[in-house]
């Protein structure tokens, strides 16, 4: 999913890649980007940006599902977000 050590990159920093330069060939809106990173494994939700928040709640909402205490920061790039992986 990240790739190897010899610069061959995964499918997750080419997806990064890919909304950023989107973005930023769009000039007729403006975006704003947040992140975040979870490991959902054995029906467990555990936050990978803050490893304190383990075994999180999934509730379903009016505007959708909603993961209760799940880390999201706002960020400008893709280097930005693999810095946070």
């Amino acid at each position: 999913m990240h790739g190897d050590k010899k610069n061959n990159k995964g499918l997750i920093p080419l997806s990064i890649a890919e909304i950023f330069d989107f973005i930023k060939n769009d000039t007729e809106r403006s975006y704003k980007v947040s992140v975040s990173y979870m490991e959902i494994y054995n029906e467990c939700v555990n936050d990978l940006m803050n490893p304190a928040n383990k075994n999180l709640d999934v509730r379903e909402g009016i505007s959708g599902i909603c993961i209760n205490k799940l880390s999201e920061k706002a960020v400008s790039g893709s280097e930005e977000v693999l810095s946070l992986m």
